[in-house]
């Protein structure tokens, strides 16, 4: 990859700015994946200057900074006492320590990976993100768009509702990509039921999520019934690490002991 010039930028102005005056700009994250993505940078803009590497809490909310890493992640108190600690379990199954010092949540976000173990957590979690120009979305909201967004991602809100998680990731070895990973909470009385790496960016399974909101005490056949709807509304797909047919397989039992857990039935 060839970088032409590098801005360290002294504020969010300045570094939204060069970005939108030039269209081959690029934000620097932690930068891992910048060189698969790019053959040629005119502009590197970073953010370190910006005091974006910081996690702080108020009563109501965890405000992650985008520059915080991942290994910030899985060290955070706050994290880990927050529904079972699912994004912390998820940042600390990804690569080696060497890479959770570098990679950032913001890079994460921002790439948008089909793989991605944090992404499948962040959704679970029901993160919000904070732009410099662009409104306050929701992670869903964001993902589903077709094209990322060309402005400044600041920070990630994630409210401090007490609940229940689960994650899990299925992979060859303990640093490979997943094949399937999965994130359940319970929060409030509400469900999140997220599966990632089907291959494709992480998911909601909001048939399943529907239906188990109307049920104050899920049984075991109410969550046969979930994790049904589940598979029926999530697509899978085969490619070099596993057939569709095994990931809807797996999504099957994992759900379903996802479930289970966050529920408090035994599995």
């Amino acid at each position: 990859m060839i970088v032409r010039n590098y801005f360290r930028a002294e504020s969010p102005e300045a570094a939204f700015q060069v970005l939108t005056e030039d269209p081959k700009s690029v934000i620097l994250g932690g930068g891992l994946w910048l060189r698969l993505s790019f053959s040629e940078v005119s502009t590197l803009i970073g953010l370190e200057k910006l005091g974006l590497d910081r996690i702080e809490e108020d009563d109501q909310w965890i405000k992650l900074g985008s520059q915080v890493t991942l290994r910030d992640l899985q060290t955070s108190t706050p994290l880990q006492s927050l529904a079972g600690g699912i994004l912390s379990q998820a940042s600390e199954h990804i690569m080696g320590i060497g890479v959770r010092n570098v990679a950032t949540i913001g890079g994460t976000i921002c790439g948008r990976y089909g793989f991605s173990d944090l992404l499948t957590a962040l959704l679970a979690l029901d993160a919000r993100l904070v732009f410099f120009k662009t409104e306050e979305l929701s992670l869903k909201q964001y993902l589903a768009k077709k094209k990322p967004l060309r402005d400044i991602l600041l920070s990630i809100r994630i409210r401090k509702t007490p609940g229940a998680g689960y994650f899990h990731k299925i992979s060859t070895t303990a640093l490979d990509f997943a094949i399937l990973n999965l994130a359940i909470a319970r929060r409030a009385g509400k469900y999140k039921i997220v599966v990632g790496s089907r291959p494709g960016i992480a998911k909601c399974a909001e048939n399943a999520m529907e239906y188990l909101d109307q049920i104050e005490n899920p049984s075991e056949s109410d969550i046969l019934k979930a994790t049904q709807l589940a598979l029926e509304e999530l697509t899978f797909s085969t490619n070099l690490k596993a057939t569709q047919e095994y990931r809807q397989e797996l999504a099957r039992v994992y759900v379903e002991r996802g479930l289970k857990a966050v529920i408090g039935l035994e599995y």
